[in-house]
């Protein structure tokens, strides 16, 4: 390894789990307020305190879980490791050698042939005027061959991507890049003032990837995120893999990237804490008749 940190490291992904329990949580908080405020109205007693139902109505919650769509993928185990387009490999923290034959154990030599300046520029042409600074492709490394069934489907070793990171000169301009990306069927997330774009995993990334003979993470879409849920129940109550990445589109150049991984993954504070476990024994137990407001498919997303 060289003494020089990698500067455009993929970011890191939220636990989807804690978002669908924030936001449930939320929900069952503001429907307890809101009905305090509809019993004193009813008895025209004064409101009292205004009430905060930012993020906690009905519809909203309705809009994230039926109606948002949502490309998942599967988490591939290994190392992230990505390319830019002048072939520099860059580690999770640091940059790779340029002599270096292996990396976590993995030959590299397959990794440095793959032409990803071609899918770079493929992507970076879909911004029309606003070009990077800089480019990297990101995948997964398989370093952990021996696990899930890597070996047998070819996996083991090899490296799949998964997304790519554009960093531009002002915000404005990686703002412009992610809608016209957008506008053609991809997956983009750049805040507001961000000078990198994320260009998460979606079919349409795929297709540019593999058309350049560069192997691929395959992305399903889904028209919900309780649609994405249910398609891969099995495969999560199975164990089949280490999890999935949903990347859920918002619409304007933004998108929303969680990580959902099984249970005898190391994640204390998911299914340990006290919160999760209080919330399922609430949803169990009816939570006094709120859950019937958010749903019949809203508990079943945690229980």
């Amino acid at each position: 390894m060289t003494d020089d940190r990698n500067t455009l490291e993929w970011p890191s992904i939220n636990q989807f789990h804690r978002e669908v329990c924030s936001r449930i949580k939320r929900f069952l908080t503001v429907a307890e307020a809101a009905a305090t405020v509809i019993q004193r109205a009813h008895r025209h007693q004064a409101r009292g305190e205004r009430s905060d139902f930012h993020g906690g109505f009905r519809s909203s919650l309705h809009t994230w879980l039926l109606r948002s769509a949502v490309t998942t993928s599967e988490k591939l185990d290994g190392t992230n490791v990505g390319k830019l387009d002048d072939g520099t490999l860059l580690g999770r923290r640091m940059v790779i050698e340029p002599t270096a034959g292996s990396h976590q154990r993995c030959d590299l030599s397959a990794l440095r042939g793959y032409h990803t300046e071609r899918v770079l520029s493929e992507l970076v042409a879909l911004g029309g005027t606003a070009a990077p600074l800089r480019a990297a492709l990101y995948g997964e490394l398989c370093c952990n061959g021996e696990l899930y069934s890597y070996q047998r489907d070819g996996l083991a070793k090899s490296w799949q991507v998964f997304g790519a990171l554009l960093e531009f000169e002002n915000g404005s301009s990686a703002q412009v890049y992610a809608q016209e990306a957008c506008a053609v069927g991809h997956i983009c997330d750049a805040s507001e003032g961000d000078l990198v774009v994320r260009v998460c995993n979606s079919r349409a990334f795929g297709e540019v990837v593999q058309r350049h003979g560069v192997p691929a993470v395959a992305a399903e879409a889904h028209g919900s995120l309780c649609a994405a849920v249910a398609r891969w129940q099995e495969w999560m109550v199975g164990e089949h893999g280490e999890g999935l990445v949903l990347a859920v589109a918002k619409g304007k150049g933004r998108a929303d990237v969680f990580k959902w991984k099984i249970s005898r993954e190391p994640q204390p504070s998911i299914f340990k804490s006290e919160g999760l476990v209080a919330l399922v024994a609430e949803l169990r137990a009816g939570a006094d008749g709120k859950v019937g407001l958010a749903g019949p498919r809203a508990p079943t997303l945690i229980i």
